[in-house]
Parts: structure tokens; sequence; C-alpha cells
């Protein structure tokens, strides 16, 4: 009987530390694009999480406030998730627009239908360049809108956590694992203010995350009654 109560909690525990992982390719061409130009928005489903991914560019008002720019997919080796900003122009077929801080700083929003944590995003370089990155997570309003924010004011919109992760100059991808507790934003672009003399440039290949997941409603219920019966039980075994 006392192994039954255990399993019993142990069961409970489990509901309620129910985890799974998620990764999506981004060098296949996959998800659902809406919208166009420098307003559209591609959105992934992976194990029943949605990921909704847009592009911003720091370069309205002089380089200091975020504008809407164009989240751009190549597909193939060393390739992926790529901004063209309004700097730039929609010339997006090239593969050559990267998310960058050579012209404007280029970011990638993705946004979680459920909290993530133990994020790594890999990136590749279109030739040679720098890899350094700056990022920021936090709790955000889903389908966020960062036009006329800027970098200062992100905390003040749920991006409360800032990181520079630097990197060196090569052709060749790495990984960056972020350094975050459970979010559901991730702002992830090129270095801001970057020392090094050669600009930062990369896709974005791929993202991996683990997802924590709560029960649903009538779980809780379940629960409830099941958690009132164990303690019972507990009861009568005590007086034995």
């Amino acid at each position: 009987m006392k192994w039954a109560t255990l399993t019993g909690f142990t069961f409970l525990f489990g509901l309620f530390a129910q985890a799974t992982s998620i990764t999506q390719d981004f060098t296949t061409f996959g998800g659902v694009q809406s919208g166009s130009g420098f307003s559209n928005v591609r959105t992934y489903t992976d194990n029943g999480v949605t990921i909704t991914i847009t592009a911003w560019g720091v370069t309205g008002n002089g380089n200091t406030t975020f504008q809407n720019a164009n989240l751009g997919q190549y597909a193939g080796t060393n390739l992926g998730l790529g901004v063209c900003n309004q700097d730039e122009g929609l010339n997006c077929d090239s593969p050559n627009h990267q998310v960058d801080n050579a012209n404007g700083y280029d970011f990638v929003l993705f946004q979680f239908s459920s909290l993530v944590s133990g994020v790594s995003i890999n990136i590749n370089p279109y030739g040679t360049w720098d890899r350094s990155v700056t990022y920021y997570t936090g709790d955000a309003a889903s389908g966020l809108n960062l036009d006329g924010a800027t970098l200062a004011g992100l905390s003040a919109l749920g991006l409360t956590n800032m990181q520079n992760n630097e990197s060196t100059v090569s052709s060749t991808g790495r990984t960056v694992t972020l350094i975050s507790g459970a979010v559901n934003s991730i702002l992830f672009g090129a270095r801001v203010n970057d020392p090094a003399d050669i600009p930062s440039y990369f896709k974005i290949s791929e993202l991996s995350a683990t997802v924590s997941s709560a029960p649903e409603p009538a779980s809780f219920l379940l629960v409830g009654g099941s958690m009132i019966g164990l303690a019972a039980l507990a009861r009568r075994l005590n007086r034995r």
C-alpha cells in the first residue's frame, strides 16, 4: 500500500513536470508565411508548440529605433534565416542577405506559444565573417511589435535579459547556447556595438529548446481528486 501511495505521488509529480523538446531546421523550406514585404511573418509548429518569427532592423531615426524588416529563408548548405532591413531594400533573393550589423542592426524575433528553456541557436556565415551575437530574452506579449522601440526600451516590453556572446572570424557555423530561464520570447541578432573590425554576418540555421507544459484544466480536477484520495489513504496507513 505504501508503494501504491508513492506511485500515485510520482504520477502526480510527473503530470506537473511534463516536458518535451523542439528542434526546428531553417535550412529547408517549411513553415507558413503570412504577410509580405517588410511585414512578413513565418510560423512553424513542432511538438504542438507554435514558433512565430519576425525580422526587425534598428534602422529608423538615424539608426536609433526599430523598424519592420523582411525575414528571408534560404535553403541549402550554410543557409537558413536572413534579414533584409529597410536600409537594404527588398532584394532578399540573394543569399548574401544575412543577419548583420553592417547596415543598422538586424534581429530575428522568436515567440513561442509555451515557455521554453535550454535554448540553443545554430548560426552559419555566408562567407568569412565575425560570428558574434547579441540577444534579449524574456516574457513578452504575443505578436510583439517593436516598431519605434529602442534598444534601451526593450526591457519595458518584456525582453529583460540582454547578453553579448562573442566569437571569432570564420566561415564555419557555431552553436550559441543562450543564458536564460524559461521565456516565451527571444530577440536574436548580430553583435550590438561590436568592437571587432569585421562585421558580424550569419544565417540562423537551427533552433532547439526544452518546452515545459502545464496541465490542462481537466487535469487539475483529476489531480485535486487524486490528492484528496491519497491523503486519506496515507492517514489510514499511518493509523495501522
